[in-house]
């Protein structure tokens, strides 16, 4: 059970409570003044057990943050309380997990995403969470739409704190075989939809605000069967990269997160697709769940890292890459190289039986 540190309206005191998640929100006893006019200021997992001098900042050994020591504890300053919230693609996978956290945060939240009946269905179910979520029917690789998105949200606020880029599409297929009009689709969703979003929502984006934009592992390294899907998540990247540079001079934050392979519908509907060789280098790998890759996107945005990569094996290929330099593509060859041997000894083996 998670403690709590809580401040006092009535006299300013600061004190700690150990209560469920549940009714964390729920007003506390004051320890000083005995007043129930109380305020959570401060989510501290497992800290006081693990023996460690915990400050407003963090502990005596991370300072903040994830502790890398024990992996205990997680502090999480709720910078999020009535900050607006605008998530491309947030009727499903990592845009509704990253909704969930945000409005667990006090945030006020609105999701974008194609399919009515999927947003309505999405915000029943996080309005249960927190009652002010909502949501825009908009197709982000349509400007027209996004343009009449951004009306209805002006009606609404007139600033966005944090835009979260994360509608996208995935489609798998060697080169030689996928048609032109698979690639211009996953580039008018996956990178156009991005800077839509980003070009329209631009005027309501203030000082202090922060762009995270969706990208993948397949942005990061060419991975075979993605020469398509890879283009756009490069796109991505790259315009990510230029993006941070220009807004810095005007204090918003951008960040680019490389997702790998996560439990969504979206892979579901992708693994149909996947060439044979395309299959076998992704092994037996199991997918991130939803929930943990929201949540080290959630982490990385408190902490306003610019890279965000979920889970350490991925993290270890980012770094493995960028230190092998030019000398992972002759690792990748040699990979694809034994993948299909061992296909064609399968293939040899089943026609024989």
């Amino acid at each position: 059970m998670p403690i709590y540190e809580y401040v006092c309206t009535d006299c300013g005191k600061k004190f700690d409570l150990l209560r469920s998640y549940s009714k964390a929100d729920e007003p506390a006893e004051c320890k000083n003044c005995h007043s129930f006019n109380s305020k959570r200021a401060l989510s501290l997992f497992n800290a006081k057990s693990e023996g460690r001098s915990i400050t407003s900042s963090g502990c005596d050994s991370c300072n903040g943050g994830s502790c890398g020591s024990c992996h205990h504890l997680e502090i999480t300053v709720n910078h999020f309380e009535n900050k607006n919230v605008l998530i491309t693609g947030g009727s499903s996978g990592i845009g509704f997990a990253l909704a969930k956290l945000f409005l667990q945060n006090d945030a006020r939240v609105w999701i974008i995403a194609r399919d009515e009946n999927k947003l309505k269905n999405a915000v029943k179910e996080l309005s249960q969470i927190n009652s002010f979520c909502k949501y825009f029917v908009a197709d982000v690789s349509n400007i027209d739409a996004v343009n009449k998105m951004f009306n209805n949200l002006q009606g609404e606020t007139d600033k966005i704190d944090f835009l979260i880029n994360c509608a996208g599409v995935a489609y798998p297929g060697e080169f030689e075989r996928m048609e032109l009009e698979k690639f211009h689709w996953l580039m008018d969703i996956n990178f156009f939809g991005t800077v839509n979003v980003i070009k329209t929502c631009l005027p309501l984006l203030r000082s202090g605000a922060h762009i995270i934009n969706v990208s993948s592992m397949a942005g990061l390294l060419g991975v075979y069967g993605y020469t398509a899907y890879g283009a756009s998540k490069y796109a991505v990247r790259g315009f990510s990269d230029a993006l941070r540079s220009e807004l810095k001079l005007k204090n918003i934050n951008v960040s680019i997160v490389y997702p790998p392979d996560t439990d969504t519908p979206q892979l579901e509907f992708e693994n149909q697709f996947k060439p044979a060789i395309t299959k076998e280098i992704a092994g037996s790998a199991n997918p991130m769940s939803v929930s943990s890759v929201a949540q080290e996107i959630f982490n990385g945005i408190l902490k306003k890292n610019y890279i965000i990569i979920p889970g350490f094996e991925n993290k270890l290929l980012y770094f493995a890459s960028n230190f092998l330099g030019k000398w992972v593509y002759p690792i990748m060859d040699l990979t694809i190289s034994n993948v299909v041997k061992k296909l064609n000894q399968k293939k040899k083996s089943s026609d024989l039986s």
